[in-house]
């Protein structure tokens, strides 16, 4: 997969406001990636401060990433915020290291493809082609290993 890597400018560690603390902030891909850390697990009780900030600082994407688990009451909690927003804030629990990794690798793939697809969309339009599905494809050939019309075998 191609994946842009995201710069040391755009990420900000333990930042705090109105005395509120936000672990990691990431600005990139035009959005804002919030990311609460934990070494225990995350309870009903995180959970409201978490999607409160997430609402109030203009978050689009919320990751928790815990060493142990996401409780029950927390996962319901975000079931039911999720009828209720104004906007829709994607919400992501990554539970143990290895849970971690793989989840916030695949996040920074496809916000990278996302936005990839969105910076392409202009010159289509401007030129009368979509070329999406080229780079879709070379995408796709990157991943595989193959190239268009070769077979497995």
């Amino acid at each position: 997969m191609v994946v842009r890597i995201v710069s040391r400018e755009s990420v900000r560690w333990g930042l705090e406001a109105n005395d509120e603390e936000l672990d990691i902030l990431v600005e990139d891909f035009d959005s804002r990636i919030f990311f609460e850390l934990k070494d225990r697990e995350f309870g009903l009780g995180d959970s409201y401060p978490f999607v409160y900030r997430l609402t109030r600082y203009g978050g689009v994407v919320g990751v928790i990433a815990t060493m142990e688990k996401v409780s029950a009451d927390a996962q319901n909690f975000f079931k039911e915020e999720a009828g209720r927003r104004g906007y829709p804030i994607e919400i992501l629990q990554f539970e143990g290291t290895q849970a971690i990794e793989k989840g916030v690798t695949t996040l920074i793939e496809r916000m990278s493809v996302s936005q990839m697809r969105r910076l392409l969309r202009p010159f289509s339009d401007r030129v009368g082609f979509d070329f999406w599905p080229v780079v879709q494809s070379w995408i796709q050939t990157r991943m595989t290993g193959k190239t268009i019309g070769s077979h497995a075998g």
